[in-house]
């Protein structure tokens, strides 16, 4: 790393509205290609493509390794938020330096019943 750059201790947040842990949604990181640290992450719908990468910013989906295809959310948070109540969104969180996951946390958002 270069001598003078920062990287960002917070880890990235993405918020997962139900409806895309329920259809099998993905996540998708981009990270900088230089760095290899993960700039952003939002989820990409289970019929959306993985952008192509540039000389700037490298995408993957999250999940399953840099070289496997990634996990779907459904799967995701099955292995990783124990605990979940299965109605409510949640934020999940990653480390920056290096994508990996790093926790998770109900939003308190619950949809009303209908």
């Amino acid at each position: 790393m270069d001598k003078g750059t920062v990287v960002e201790t917070e880890p990235i947040r993405v918020f997962v509205p139900l409806a895309a842990i329920k259809e099998g949604h993905f996540l998708l990181g981009r990270y900088n290609v230089d760095t290899e640290v993960l700039n952003d992450l939002r989820v990409l719908t289970n019929r959306g493509t993985v952008p192509p990468s540039t000389d700037i910013n490298r995408y993957a989906l999250i999940g399953m390794g840099a070289n496997l295809p990634g996990q779907p959310l459904n799967d995701f948070v099955e292995e990783h938020c124990q605990g979940w109540d299965g109605v409510t969104p949640i934020n999940l969180y990653f480390n920056r330096a290096d994508g990996t996951y790093a926790r998770w946390e109900a939003t308190g958002i619950a949809k009303a019943a209908g």
